[in-house]
This record gives C-alpha cells, sequence and structure tokens, in this order.
C-alpha cells in the first residue's frame, strides 16, 4: 500500500491505492493563524466551516474530492465585527447544517443554517446577557430541529446549556424554554466537588431518553465532568480526574468530545490526559463508566490526544457502533486516527506528520473536525500554521487501514 509522501503535506494530494490517507491543502488563508473550525456531510459533500481570522467571519468550503473550495460567507463581516471562533457544525433535519459560533464582539452565541445550498444567519443573539458567555461551545441537535448548546460563561467561569427552538425538549433556566440553566459553584459543591472555575473543554450530545449529556473540564479539580439534564433538573457526575481507579490525582478532561452510540444508545468520551499525556475513551459497560487508554505515544513523557474528536461508525447487523477518534500527539507533532475494531482491538494511523522544528514556527490548529460517511470512510479536517500563514486540508481516510503519513 502505498503512503502520504512530503510532497503531500506541503504541496500536492497524495496518489495511489484508494485505501490511504489523501492530505491536500488549499491556498493559505493569511494571517488566520489557529483558525477554529467543524465539519458536516450531506448528500456526499464535505462541506466545513472556517473562522477566518484576517476578515474577522466566519466562512464555508466544499471538499470536491481533490480539493477544497471556498463557498460562502456564514457570518456578517466588517472591521468593527468578530463572528465565528469556536465553531461548532451538526447535521440537522431534511439535510440541512446547522452551526453555532462565538461572537467575540457581542461576547454571546450565533447561529446560521445551511437550507437548500443557501447559508442564513439567523438574527439575534443565543444567550442574551450581559456577561461574556459562549466560548468552548458545543452543540447538538434534536430530531425535532431543536438546537442544544453548552458553553461557557467566562465572566462567572462557569457552565451553562441552553435549547433553542425546541418547544419544550432539551433544558433550560428557572425562568423557562430558551433561557440559559445554569451550572454554578454551589451547584458543583452540591454535588461533593467544590470549585471555582470550571465549563471549558465541552462536548454535547443527546441521549435516547431525550435527556442532555454534557461533557466538560473542571479547570480547578481538574477533572472531567458529566452533566445530563432535562428541562431545569439536572445531574453532575464525576467520570475521571480525582480518586478515580486510584489514589492517584490525575489531571483529565481537556479537548472532550462526547458522542452517543446510535445502535446501544450509550454515550463515549474521548479526551487528553494530562497526567499520563494520553488519550483516553469512557463508556458505560453494565453501567459502569470505566476509563481506558487508548494511545499513551508508547513512552513517558509523551503528550497524545489533544484536540480529539470522537465520531461512532454503525455498522449493520451489529449490535453496538465503533468509535473512530481523531486526535494530535503534540510531541510527535502528528494528527493521528483511531479506529476500534469488532473485537475491542484499537488500531492507530498516523494521518500527517509535521517536519521537525526549525527556524519557523509550525504546528497544527486548535481543532479538529471528524465526519464519517456510511462506508466508514473518515474526513479529518485541520489548519496547519506556519508562521502567519494558515493552510487548511482535508484528509480522507478510506476503508479498513488509513496509510500512513510521512514519518
Amino acid at each position: 500500500m502505498l503512503s502520504c509522501n512530503e510532497n503531500a503535506v506541503n504541496t500536492a494530494p497524495c496518489t495511489g491505492s484508494p485505501q490511504e490517507c489523501v492530505d491536500t491543502p488549499v491556498t493559505p488563508i493569511t494571517g488566520a493563524a489557529g483558525v477554529w473550525l467543524a465539519s458536516g456531510l450531506v448528500d456526499n459533500t464535505l462541506t466545513v466551516a472556517v473562522y477566518d481570522k484576517a476578515l474577522r467571519a466566519l466562512h464555508s468550503w466544499n471538499w470536491t474530492g481533490q480539493a477544497l473550495e471556498p463557498t460562502h460567507r456564514i457570518s456578517a463581516n466588517g472591521p468593527e465585527l468578530d463572528r465565528g471562533q469556536y465553531v461548532q457544525m451538526v447535521n440537522g433535519p431534511n439535510d440541512s447544517l446547522y452551526v453555532a459560533y462565538y461572537d467575540a464582539r457581542d461576547t454571546d452565541i450565533r447561529r446560521a443554517k445551511l437550507t437548500d445550498g443557501n447559508w442564513v444567519e439567523m438574527d439575534g443573539l443565543v444567550d442574551g446577557d450581559t456577561a461574556d458567555v459562549g466560548t468552548w461551545l458545543s452543540l447538538a441537535v434534536g430530531a425535532n430541529g431543536g438546537w442544544h448548546m453548552a458553553y461557557r460563561d467566562d465572566t462567572a467561569a462557569s457552565l451553562r446549556i441552553i435549547s433553542v427552538d425546541a418547544v419544550n425538549n432539551g433544558c433550560h433556566g428557572e425562568n423557562g424554554p430558551g433561557t440559559p440553566l445554569r451550572i454554578t459553584y454551589q451547584d458543583m459543591s452540591d454535588a461533593g466537588l467544590p470549585s471555582a472555575d470550571f465549563g471549558t473543554h465541552t462536548s454535547t450530545g443527546i441521549l435516547s431518553d431525550g435527556r442532555l449529556a454534557v461533557s466538560f473540564y473542571d479547570a480547578w479539580r481538574t477533572n472531567l465532568m458529566l452533566v445530563t439534564c432535562k428541562e431545569d433538573s439536572f445531574q453532575l457526575q464525576l467520570l475521571d480526574g480525582e480518586t478515580v481507579a486510584s489514589d492517584v490525582d490525575t489531571d483529565a478532561g481537556r479537548w472532550s468530545s462526547l458522542a452517543v452510540d446510535p445502535s446501544t444508545g450509550r454515550l463515549g468520551v474521548a479526551y487528553h490526559d494530562a497526567t499520563l499525556g494520553a488519550l483516553k475513551y469512557i463508556t458505560s459497560r453494565d453501567g459502569t463508566l470505566s476509563p481506558i487508554i487508548v494511545d499513551d505515544g508508547g513512552n513517558a513523557g509523551h503528550h497524545v490526544g489533544l484536540s480529539a474528536r470522537l465520531a461512532f461508525e454503525a455498522r449493520p447487523g451489529f449490535s453496538e457502533s465503533l468509535p473512530r477518534i481523531a486526535y494530535v500527539d503534540s510531541t510527535g507533532r502528528k494528527i493521528l486516527f483511531a479506529r476500534r475494531s469488532i473485537y475491542g482491538e484499537w488500531e492507530h494511523h498516523t494521518v500527517t506528520t509535521l517536519p521537525p522544528l526549525g527556524e519557523r514556527l509550525d504546528g497544527f490548529g486548535p481543532a479538529l473536525g471528524l465526519t464519517i460517511d456510511t462506508q466508514d470512510r473518515a474526513y479529518i479536517t485541520y489548519s496547519r500554521w506556519m508562521d502567519e500563514n494558515t493552510e487548511l486540508n482535508v484528509a480522507v481516510c478510506d476503508g479498513p487501514l488509513c496509510a500512513e503519513g510521512p514519518e
């Protein structure tokens, strides 16, 4: 099997076997170092929403199978505006795409929807508070088209959850549907885990019974947390971190990515364990949540699992779906892709590798996009920044194996 060559990272797509990783950059987005991005798939077309720092706005690109092509401006732009950071994209009903994103000028959340090939930015702010809210945003969309979002309240260093256009579904605050449910310091204390700084690295899913599930990071106690809610009631749970399965106070939970298995309805969470420098995955077995190490880099001092993105691949005839995780190995300067087999074993594949550190600044952006199609083909979207410029890339991992990128 052919693998990606050194040129594929910089100038040209890979060629050869269809069961390989295709790494294709587009024209650099000048001045957009550290772009935020998200991706979704409709009618076999991969759409990528990208925050462009130079334009201070959100734009969409389509993957044609050979290259990424710019298509639309999603958010209003102008020198006085700044919309599109922490962007999230989710498939909605009737072949639509939903995006939610942070408005840095108004310090709130805005939304847009792709319907019949056109993006429409919706009027109005989502939360409407005067506090700085909307960073570390995550999004889930219900079958009825309701928007469910979890996000950071930077003013209060805490977590909020809101459901919009969801009728009586989802979660809301004490003032009724459409108002934010606020998880406060007192709530954390009541759960036996008092904290003064939490609510980053959120990820949102919808459970089979209609409850929302949100994973998030508690920076005060360095824990991975889970909150489940319905209407104005909620429950907090420690997933990993302090005194879980050992006496070690582990720092776990950054870059949490939650997804719900479409076959079983069980949730899974992929995340970075900073103490072990590892990518971990947690799911429920027989009612017990047990974290496992997916990749520790093979040696001490490695840092694996940053920017983790989890998705499930449903397999006809099987009782459960299989998790797939895209993530960054910051020590090895790689983007990796992990696939769990039907036998429970994890396979690891290199998507792309940066050259050794030199005079030029070179790295990956803060976010990855991961979309799985019905043929178990994975589209991994990422930004690569070089000094002041950023390139947007799509890597396509086709078939049961991804060819390794350059070492």
